[in-house]
């Protein structure tokens, strides 16, 4: 929810969620609170009747942060009371506590469930009834899937088809369709998975492996949003509504899908 690190204003937002929601789109995830996302999203998701996936950010512990930070405390404040002033719970369908806060060395398995449980008593406690999640790639769910499965209500990932050198625009859908059954083997008891981020980048045009894997493209984008919707679009989350061009140069500006929707 920002542009060149600034933060969006906030019937910028507004007009974003319109059309979201105009588009078809059934549900927004939001990461965290540091503009605002979660009240000005959550008002404009109730209003257009749209769902939300709220995110609690872990942080990182070199900017004073981290599990167990006044940052993540106060975030968890910000959140509960504005959605329980408001009445919003019931827009909620998800909480997510951490964003690849394991891969990103930002928490320890342990120290990452021991901020999910406090957070789910604080949510609790503020009329949330719903389930909790953590968002991390494959390989961190399955290494640590003791630690992490008992406190897990869904269990998310997130899965980039673009980052596996095996994969195509036109098999990143059945990609993602097979990671969503692998991850459902991970946790006993049949939970329920959820992929919380996924996409593919239109450009800088050409990056990536022409010659026998994922390329970023336009209508490399197209193909796979599409092949993924197909697959796997009742259990994705696509990342992003738009460019994100005060990201760092390269494929990660680029992941913007709001032009290929109609």
């Amino acid at each position: 929810m920002a542009t060149k690190q600034t933060c969006k204003q906030k019937q910028d937002i507004q007009s974003d969620i319109q059309e979201i929601a105009a588009k078809g789109f059934s549900t927004v995830r939001i990461y965290g609170t540091n503009c605002q996302e979660h009240e000005h999203v959550g008002e404009a998701a109730k209003a257009h009747g749209l769902k939300v996936i709220l995110g609690v950010d872990i942080g990182r512990p070199e900017e004073g942060n981290g599990v167990g930070s006044k940052y993540v405390e106060d975030m968890i404040r910000d959140i509960t009371s504005t959605y329980q002033n408001n009445g919003w719970w019931e827009i909620v369908t998800l909480v997510v506590v951490g964003n690849e806060a394991i891969f990103s060395g930002c928490a320890s398995a342990g120290s990452l469930a021991s901020t999910l449980t406090a957070a789910k008593a604080s949510f609790k406690s503020a009329g949330y009834n719903g389930n909790f999640s953590t968002a991390e790639p494959m390989n961190i769910i399955a290494e640590n899937k003791d630690i992490l499965c008992p406190i897990l209500d869904v269990v998310g990932a997130n899965i980039h088809p673009f980052f596996n050198p095996q994969t195509t625009a036109a098999s990143a859908g059945t990609f993602v369709a097979s990671s969503l059954h692998d991850l459902a083997a991970y946790c006993p008891g049949g939970k329920a998975v959820i992929n919380l981020e996924t996409g593919w980048p239109s450009g800088p045009a050409g990056f990536g492996d022409p010659n026998h894997g994922p390329v970023a493209g336009l209508e490399q984008q197209k193909t796979a949003i599409k092949n993924i919707v197909d697959n796997a679009g009742d259990k994705s989350v696509i990342l992003s509504w738009a460019n994100d061009m005060w990201k760092a140069s390269g494929e990660e500006q680029f992941w913007g899908v709001n032009s290929i929707f109609s």
